[in-house]
Order: structure tokens, then C-alpha cells, then sequence
């Protein structure tokens, strides 16, 4: 049952979350060809958003190989010869090839490399013919002429046709009089039909011979180049050679369209069961065709510019959502990820040979190549258990990390849990712990800077004057802030800028901690009121001695039940919701912190077992390590010691939130890079192969 390709398929769609139509295309040889025009139905008819479409062929069967010979199918000199006049047969291969398709608007508003256009397809039967075996010349033309009408083309203007090529002394004459039919049409004579087929180079891969002719087709044009053929050195004589406008190259011949349209191609696959199926191709002429040079002349592959938005919480209503790009330079964090630490280690040294290829004769990498490669490997790879966040801010740095992963040993405490973490967020209240950084974050991350900007009109409107004066950027200095009630109200405002931060990198907590001041941002982080109800009360967190002029600012404030769990630093304990209108809790909840080894046994038994703290000292976080319970009560497991993270970060001497992110993912916190990027424009680009750890299993 597991060899069957209907488990075959189930197994991909399960391997990859796949929840959309599985389904498996057995037509022999035009399986691959067949699945492609099944794939662009779906697309077109809007059944699906994207599709994989392809084949695979193992040669795992003694018996099918000698009923192939039995045919006189396969070639006695093992070499694939289409359109030869020494053509005998082919030579089966092995191989597995995988197309990627979505409609071209999605492709390009993804940002996605586009390598090649499908502008028509069709699929056919021989019918009652000949035999089931025997080609069947007027079908070949009628499925040709049937993707043409689908492509909207001129059969004339198909610049190269990739042949079935089944290396046959009666199929290839057949196959190319049918062609020469379709295209030859209105042909100018400048402009001869170029013919190939790809069997000569890996042979006749049956079930996957379709998608590797495609797979050729695309990257020829992708180059611009037409390989020549291979095994040709004699024109088969019962083609008519001097009627048909076709030639085969049997050099490299340049291949870049016209000044009026991209490189157009057709591909055809035909099945020994009697199946016909044609497709026709064409160039992409959009701005990724030009590629950034590598040293050895190949272009890197890159997708059009993507506008990368930021992500904010449901709760900051107030915010338009808005965002500018970063003010100067920021570091960047290059994930890296792997099923074993060899494999890790391994992917960190093809990082370095790509960067190497990238700089080769002394060029330099520009900032935007390396976002781009921290992008693309951000939010296109699989984030397995094995993981090394790279925090680097130019070329030498990244390579001094990328270093360091390759030469390091095994280190089990990085391995990221297969289970989800339940995640809290630790706010300190604590404005001397953050100071230095509101600078830096405020020009490096926009997030954080709509928060602060928001938090200054608000300010502003209440009190009449900015939150503060001459905010520049990373050289502002805590110094400006004298008043307490402005410090108060600054602490509460990076550090819910640095909670959506924290969210728009995909963290989602179950529940917030606050301590002293730091418990007004907790509340409006679990949504008990509004980002601007919270700086109000947080400018007044001077009046709390005097709990009366407090409660009035407090019966201002709508009021809501937590969305998640919210624990009070001076209690140590889940917060009540009748503690939240009430002023005098308000007044102890801003007291100096005294429960923290409270905190941490309430934090266990709710099954935290990671924390990000928001400005916690060295203090805080030793209270929450020592109070941390080894056993609960009623005899249940515990959670052990919580992973820390901390932000500002402890791993980095400018306490970039970049560390901090590199640190989270490290320790196996489900980071959704795309948030680094917010205000950017970033493109997709062609990563190092992953290195597979192969392992041989004999059948």
C-alpha cells in the first residue's frame, strides 16, 4: 500500500501541512505534463492559490525493465539519441522534479522568484488508433494546436520546441511531423522552429520526464540560452528535414525573444498509453530578470521588491498602521536551522561559500543583498529543532557568525521542544534598565516608533507639552526627562512599543507580568484598556499617594476583562477583574516589587516555560530562577527553570532587539521573521542548498 502513488501524495501533503486536492496522474510517460495542466485548471478556475506539480521516478522494478527491452523500448548502446539517425531506444532515469505554481498576480504581489509563465496546456487521448502503443501523429497535433488556442499565441512566433524526443526510429518522425504542422505555421524563414529534447541528458525519466523537460525550458530561458543538443551527429533520415522550418542546435544558440515579446517554447510528453499532453511557456519579463551577477556569471534569482507591512495587536486600535522604514543601519539576524547539529554546522559553511561567491575579485556585499538573503531565509525555510540565530550588522560580522556555528560542538540546551512554549512577558517598570535603548529602537524598529509617537500626541493633548524634547533617534539622551510623571508615562510607553514589537515577531503570550509601574503596561498588553487610557494613568502614577485624584482619572477609563492571564507583581498572584477599577489596588500594584518568588511559583503552575523580560535587571531575573518551584503541591509535574529572554538584550553591547530575537529563536520560540523587516522592501532570493544528511537504505 505505501508504494502506491495515491500514498505518495498523501504523504507530501502531509510532510508539508497540504490541506487542498491530492490527487495522483498516472499517464506514463506524460504523468508530470498531465499533473502541470491539472495544477493550472485549479489555478484558473480558482479552486486553488498554489499548487506543486511534478513527478518522481525510482527504477525499483527487474520485471517493467525487461518487458521495456521486450518492446525493443530501451536503447542497446545505452545513450538517449533523439532525432539521430543511430536512434535506438532510451535509457531509463531516475529523478524527482517539483513545480511551484500560482497565479501571476499572486506570484508577483508575493514577491516570489518567477522563473517562467505556463500560457497554455492541454491534455489528449489517441483513441482507437494504430495500437495503445503507437504514437498517433494527428492526436500529437490536435493537443498542440489546443494549448496554443490556450496560450493565445502565434504558432509562429514559438521560438523552441522540447521535444517527447522518445529516441525512436518511428516515434521521433511522428512527434516532429506533427510539430512542424502546428508551428510551422506563417513561420518566417529567419526564424527556424529550434528542437530539443532533455532525454539525451538524464534519460527518459518517465513519470518525471514532464516536469524536467519544463524544468529545462525554464531555466534556458531564465539564461537566455538554448543548450545545444546532445548524442545528435546525424540528422534521423525519415524526417523531412528540408520541409519542416526546424533545426536542432548542436551548439549553445542565444535565446532572448524579441524586442516585442519574451522567449516563447512549447513541451510536450507523451505516454505509452495512448496519453498526449502539451503545454506552451514563456519568459518572464519582469524587473527579477535582472539578476545580481555572481562571480562565475550566474545570476542569483531574485523575486520583485516586496513592501513588507507591520504587524500590529488587534488592542492598538489607535494606531493607523502606518509604517516608515528604519531610520539608518540595524542589525539583522540570519536564521539557520537543521534536523541534526552536522547538518546545522554543514549549513553554516555553504552560507560561507555563498558569500564568498558573492564577493569573489574583491567586490563588496551590499547591505541589501544580506537583508535580503536574512529575509528570504527568515520566511522561506523550515525552522527545524537545530537552530543558530546569526545577529550581524555587515559581511564580516555575518561571516564571523557563520564561523562560529560551523565550528561548534553539539549543544543540547539549544534544542528547540517539539511542543509549543507557553510564553509570558515579564514588564520591570523600571525606567533606568531601559533608557539607554529607547534611542536605538526608536530609529532601528518602526513598531516600537508608532507606539512612542502615538504616546507622544497623546501627552501632549493631556499635558500640553511633548512627552519629550529633541528626539532624534539612536543619539537621544534619558537625561531630557526630569519629571517623574514623564518618566513614568516614557517607561509605560517603550514598553508596550516593545510588547507589540514582540508580537509583530509572531510572539503571543498566555500571560503578562508586571511589576511596580510596569503593571499598567501588562494591563494593556492582556487588553484591559486602551493604549491612550493606559499613558493617562501611567502621567498620573505621581498622584498615587493620593488615591482620590487617582480614582478620578480611573473612572474616566473604560474597564475590560483580561484576555489572557495577568499576574500582579506586588501580590504575586492572578489578578482579579474587580481589582482593576479600584484605585487603592492601583496604588499597591505600583509599590516597590516584593513578590517576585510568588510570581514565579503562579507563573509555573500556569505551565510558563519561557519568559521575555521587558527591562528586568540581573535581580529580577535571579529572584525568578530562585523562586521557581522544583514541585507543585499536589504532586503534579512542573515546568523546569523558564528560558529568559531578555530586551533590552543582555547578549549584545547595544542591546539590539535583534540579539534578543536571535536568542528567542535559538531556544526554539516561534519567531515570524517578517516582523524585522516592517517598512522595507525586500526581495526573495536563491539560499544555499540545504545539506541533507544522507543515508542509504538498499531495497
Amino acid at each position: 500500500l505505501g508504494t502506491t502513488s495515491s500514498m505518495a501524495v498523501g504523504r507530501l501533503a502531509f510532510a508539508l501541512g497540504l490541506e487542498g486536492p491530492a490527487i495522483p496522474v498516472d499517464l506514463v510517460c506524460a504523468s508530470s505534463h498531465a499533473s502541470i495542466h491539472q495544477a493550472v485548471q485549479g489555478l484558473d478556475s480558482g479552486e486553488i492559490d498554489m499548487a506543486l506539480a511534478g513527478g518522481v521516478n525510482a527504477v525499483l522494478s527487474v520485471p517493467i525493465t525487461e518487458y521495456m527491452t521486450d518492446l525493443r523500448m530501451l536503447s542497446p548502446s545505452v545513450r538517449s539519441k533523439p532525432f539521430d539517425a543511430d536512434a535506438d531506444g532510451f535509457v531509463r532515469g531516475e529523478g524527482c522534479g517539483m513545480l511551484v505554481l500560482k497565479r501571476l498576480r499572486d506570484a508577483e504581489a508575493d514577491g516570489d522568484r518567477i522563473w517562467g509563465l505556463i500560457l497554455g496546456s492541454a491534455v489528449n487521448q489517441n483513441g482507437a488508433s494504430a495500437g495503445l502503443t503507437v504514437p498517433n501523429g494527428s492526436a500529437q497535433q490536435r493537443v498542440m494546436q489546443d494549448a496554443v488556442e490556450a496560450a493565445g499565441v502565434e504558432p509562429g512566433d514559438v521560438d523552441y520546441y522540447e521535444a517527447h524526443g522518445g529516441a525512436s526510429q518511428l516515434g521521433d518522425p511522428i512527434e516532429l511531423h506533427a510539430a512542424g504542422a502546428v508551428y510551422g505555421e506563417e513561420r518566417d524563414e529567419d526564424h527556424p522552429l529550434l528542437v530539443g529534447s532533455v532525454k539525451a541528458n538524464l534519460g527518459h525519466l518517465e513519470r518525471a520526464a514532464g516536469v524536467a523537460s519544463v524544468i529545462k525550458v525554464a531555466l534556458a530561458m531564465k539564461n537566455g540560452v538554448v543548450p545545444k543538443q546532445l548524442n545528435f551527429d546525424e540528422p534521423n533520415p525519415h524526417v523531412d528535414w528540408d520541409r519542416l522550418p526546424m533545426e536542432v542546435p548542436t551548439e549553445n544558440t542565444e535565446w532572448n525573444g524579441t524586442s516585442r515579446r519574451a522567449p516563447l517554447a512549447a513541451v510536450s510528453g507523451f505516454g505509452m498509453s495512448g496519453a498526449n499532453a502539451h503545454l506552451v511557456m514563456s519568459g518572464y519579463g519582469g524587473t527579477n530578470g535582472e539578476a545580481r551577477p555572481h562571480s562565475n556569471g550566474v545570476g542569483t534569482a531574485v523575486g520583485d521588491g516586496r513592501l513588507i507591512g507591520m504587524t500590529l495587536p488587534d488592542r492598538l486600535s489607535e494606531l493607523d498602521g502606518e509604517v516608515g522604514p528604519a531610520m539608518g543601519s540595524k542589525a539583522r539576524v540570519l536564521p539557520l536551522a537543521a534536523k541534526s547539529e552536522p547538518a546545522l554546522r554543514e549549513l553554516a559553511k555553504r552560507y560561507l561559500d555563498w558569500l564568498d561567491g558573492e564577493r569573489t575579485g574583491g567586490n563588496a556585499i551590499d547591505a541589501d543583498l544580506l537583508a535580503d538573503l536574512a529575509w528570504t531565509s527568515g520566511s522561506g525555510r523550515s525552522h527545524m529543532g537545530h537552530r543558530a540565530g546569526v545577529v550581524f550588522s555587515d559581511a564580516e560580522s555575518l561571516c564571523d557568525g557563520l564561523r562560529a556555528v560551523a565550528a561548534k560542538e553539539a549543544n543540547s540546551e539549544k534544542l528547540a521542544p517539539e511542543a509549543p512554549r507557553r510564553l509570558a512577558l515579564a514588564f520591570s517598570g523600571d525606567f533606568e534598565t531601559l533608557a539607554d535603548s529607547i534611542g536605538l529602537l526608536y530609529a532601528s524598529e518602526p513598531v516600537v516608533r508608532a507606539v512612542l509617537d502615538r504616546c507622544n500626541e497623546v501627552f501632549e493633548t493631556e499635558m500640553g507639552s511633548a512627552l519629550w524634547d529633541g528626539f532624534t533617534g539612536p543619539d537621544w539622551s534619558p537625561t531630557s526627562l526630569k519629571d517623574p510623571n514623564r518618566i513614568h508615562a516614557m517607561t509605560y510607553a517603550f514598553e508596550c512599543g516593545l510588547a507589540a514589537l514582540w508580537e509583530s515577531v509572531g510572539l503571543k503570550p498566555a500571560a503578562v507580568l508586571g511589576l511596580s509601574v510596569g503593571e499598567i503596561a501588562a494591563a494593556q498588553v492582556a487588553g484591559v484598556f486602551s493604549l491612550d487610557d493606559g499613558l493617562k494613568l501611567a502621567m498620573r502614577c505621581g498622584q498615587l499617594n493620593d488615591v482620590g485624584d487617582f480614582a478620578v482619572t480611573l473612572d474616566g477609563i473604560s474597564i475590560s476583562e483580561p484576555s489572557i492571564v495577568m499576574i500582579s507583581g506586588s501580590a504575586g498572584r492572578r489578578t482579579k477583574v474587580e481589582d482593576l477599577s479600584d484605585a487603592e489596588c492601583w496604588r499597591r500594584h505600583a509599590m516597590p516589587r516584593s513578590s517576585i518568588e510568588r510570581c514565579a511559583g503562579t507563573l509555573s503552575e500556569l505551565g510558563i516555560d519561557a519568559i521575555v523580560g521587558i527591562g528586568l535587571d540581573t535581580d529580577v531575573i535571579s529572584a525568578i530562577n530562585h523562586g521557581w518551584p522544583t514541585s507543585s503541591d499536589n504532586g503534579a509535574d512542573v515546568v523546569a527553570n523558564p528560558s529568559l529572554v531578555t530586551c533590552p538584550s543582555t547578549q549584545a553591547i547595544d542591546g539590539s532587539f535583534a540579539a534578543s530575537v536571535a536568542w528567542a529563536y535559538e531556544l526554539g520560540l516561534p519567531i515570524s521573521f517578517s516582523g524585522l523587516f516592517a517598512g522595507e522592501t525586500r526581495r526573495r532570493i536563491g539560499l544555499p542548498i540545504y545539506p541533507f544528511q544522507r543515508r542509504r537504505h538498499w531495497v
